[in-house]
């Protein structure tokens, strides 16, 4: 199992080669590490399996490639999307990212599954990060909306708490 860090910008100054070429997973971003060389050069990879082989993307050299970059890029790869100029800062609203998730999903889940979703994503998600831009919503900005949300009830904090 690979041992998932939550990779920050003042963390990732600091790092040091070793020896031995060895890789930091990033625990915000499945799968998007970063590859420190003894030579020093530190660049953004994701491993995927392709018709049973791995291969290896590389995004970019850090710090040329800021972090936030790498998870764009990674992202964009997962869903297909071929970025041919460097991203921008910008990210869509969580709002537009829900439409698009429930649209997405539509014939894939059930109406039993979707229906609930949706009330979640109307009645707790959507006031809490409506216009906030999906890529910069942090984690103890979650971490604090589900402990209010905990206080509602256990129900719906079970639900929305991420697997362990």
């Amino acid at each position: 199992m690979k041992p998932l860090i939550l990779l920050a910008p003042l963390m990732l100054a600091g790092i040091k080669p070793k020896p031995k070429e060895f890789s930091l997973y990033d625990a915000q971003c499945e799968g998007l590490a970063l590859r420190v060389q003894p030579s020093g050069v530190r660049s953004w990879v994701y491993w995927e399996r392709v018709d049973g082989k791995t291969r290896k993307i590389m995004f970019g050299k850090h710090p040329d490639l800021a972090l936030e970059d790498a998870r764009q890029s990674m992202h964009a790869h997962q869903s297909g999307l071929v970025a041919s100029a460097p991203l921008s800062n910008t990210t869509i609203t969580f709002a537009t990212l829900c439409e698009r998730f429930l649209s997405a999903k539509e014939g894939i889940y059930r109406p039993s599954t979707i229906s609930p979703l949706n009330g979640y994503l109307r009645t707790q998600l959507l006031p809490a990060f409506d216009n906030q831009q999906a890529g910069r919503i942090r984690t103890p900005e979650i971490a604090c909306w589900l402990r209010a949300y905990s206080r509602l009830g256990t129900g719906g904090a079970n639900q929305a708490s991420p697997p362990s």
